[in-house]
């Protein structure tokens, strides 16, 4: 084989691992959006937005944002939760590739109710100090 051959054979090589790459990574997209109080409209800071049936998800920052990136492009499945709210489910989140689908997301409170009688007791505390303060007895 000739110096030439093998330059053509490398560039070739070359051209071909680096074309592939962005192909690879282009097939996801983000999903961004904020998520609300549904009963005062204020944002909700920590709820947690998780793609289903993965370890992928985030937290929302103190105005309630979030964004999920390197989510794969399709129709996908989101869960969103916070304590002391109902837990959402959103179907159907269409993920283009390369974009950032948005959508912001409003979460009721959830009561919980109580079973059964709930009992507080209540005792006196008695002050059991002394009305005179111990010093140091000298024997002498």
């Amino acid at each position: 084989m000739t110096s030439c051959s093998c330059r053509y054979a490398l560039l070739a090589a070359v051209l071909l691992v680096f074309g592939l790459v962005p192909a690879a990574t282009a097939q996801t997209g983000s999903f961004a959006g904020t998520v609300i109080d549904g009963d005062f409209g204020d944002p909700l800071t920590g709820a947690n937005v998780v793609l289903k049936g993965t370890l992928t998800g985030t937290s929302t920052d103190l105005e309630g944002r979030f964004r999920i990136d390197n989510v794969p492009a399709g129709m996908q499945t989101f869960e969103v939760s916070f304590i002391g709210f109902q837990t959402v489910t959103i179907e159907g989140v269409e993920i283009v590739e390369g974009e950032v689908t948005r959508l912001d997301i409003t979460l009721s409170s959830e009561a919980f109710e109580l079973e059964g009688e709930v009992v507080v007791e209540a005792r006196a505390i008695r002050n059991n100090e002394e009305k005179y303060p111990i010093g140091m007895v000298d024997d002498e």
